[in-house]
C-alpha cells in the first residue's frame, strides 16, 4: 500500500512540495492511527485494492504550524497537522476530497477527544474553499515555506481558547 500511496502523492505536488517516500513511511510507523487510505472495492479477491485516495495527519506540541511540526509526531500533542488531503487524479472534482476530509475529521476527534485544542493544515490559495467547507478557517498566509507557491494556514478550533489579561491567545 505505501507504495501505491508514495506514487501518488508524487503525482500529485511538485516535487519540492511532495512527503518523500521515507517521510509517509515515517508517519506510517509513529503515526499509523491517523494514515487513512481509502481503497476501491473494486476486483475483490482478485487483485489488490486501488487506492482512491488517503489522509495523513501526525500530532504537535505547537500551536503554529511550523516546518519542524511537518516531519514530527509527537504522541502527547494536542494540535493535529494534515499534511496530505489526496485523491487519485482521475477522481478529482467529484467530492471525493470533502467526504474523505470530513469522515477522517470526524474520526480524529472522537478518538482523540477532548485532548486535541485544534487541528491545522497549509494549502493553496485554490484549495481553500475546500477545507472551509469542511469547517476550517483561514487564518491566513503561513510561515511555512515549501516549494515556490505561497500556501495558507487552516485551522480548526476544537476548543474555546482563552485569552489572557493582555488579549494574547492561551494555547
Amino acid at each position: 500500500m505505501l507504495p501505491a500511496v508514495a506514487a501518488m502523492e508524487a503525482a500529485s505536488y511538485p516535487a519540492d512540495e511532495m512527503a518523500s517516500a521515507e517521510t509517509l513511511a515515517y508517519r506510517l510507523e509513529h503515526a499509523g492511527p491517523f494514515f487513512k487510505v481509502v481503497l476501491s472495492d473494486e476486483g475483490a479477491g482478485s487483485a489488490a485494492p486501488r487506492v482512491l485516495g488517503f489522509v495523513v495527519g501526525t500530532l504537535s506540541v505547537a500551536r503554529e504550524l511550523h516546518h519542524q511540526a511537518m516531519f514530527e509526531h509527537a504522541p502527547q500533542g494536542q494540535y493535529f497537522c494534515i499534511h496530505s488531503v489526496v485523491t487519485d487524479a482521475s477522481l478529482r472534482r467529484r467530492g471525493l476530497a470533502r467526504a474523505m476530509l470530513r469522515e477522517y475529521v470526524s474520526q480524529v476527534r472522537q478518538e482523540q477527544g477532548a485532548a486535541l485544542k485544534a487541528m491545522v493544515l497549509i494549502c493553496k490559495q485554490p484549495l481553500v474553499p475546500l477545507y472551509q467547507s469542511c469547517g476550517f478557517e483561514l487564518v491566513g498566509p503561513s510561515a511555512v515555506v515549501h516549494g515556490q507557491d505561497p500556501w495558507f494556514e487552516c485551522r480548526l478550533t476544537l476548543e474555546k481558547e482563552q485569552k489572557d489579561d493582555s488579549g494574547a491567545t492561551k494555547a
